[in-house]
């Protein structure tokens, strides 16, 4: 791991980070992964998420944003699932996605 990846470690750690929600092209940047996301990457990096420290006892969330692949959200204790895109089934009554990144994180933390 190199010297970026044991600082982020450090950081997640001493703030006793909760949730952590970067969209899949972010977490594979801070994680050197390949660019091309891949459900099995996702689920990769988030776990590595994890491993880092992330909740108190490794206690915590990941949830990658994937765009048109959804959501992939993680906790020790309920393991990982897929969460479809908003727009899976339901684009007629879509108006506007902005903030929907967020709204997932508020939902999920409530019900994860």
């Amino acid at each position: 791991m190199g010297w970026v990846l044991s600082q982020l470690r450090d950081l997640l750690i001493f703030l006793c980070v909760l949730i952590i929600s970067p969209n899949a092209e972010e977490a594979f940047s801070v994680l050197s992964l390949p660019k091309l996301p891949t459900k099995n990457l996702i689920e990769h990096a988030a776990n590595m998420f994890l491993d880092m420290g992330v909740g108190e006892a490794g206690g915590g969330c990941v949830i990658i944003r994937s765009g048109a692949m959804g959501a992939y959200v993680i906790t020790r204790a309920e393991g990982g699932r897929w969460v479809d895109a908003f727009w899976a089934d339901n684009t007629e009554k879509i108006v506007d996605v902005t903030g929907r990144s967020m709204a997932t994180v508020g939902y999920n933390r409530i019900h994860v």
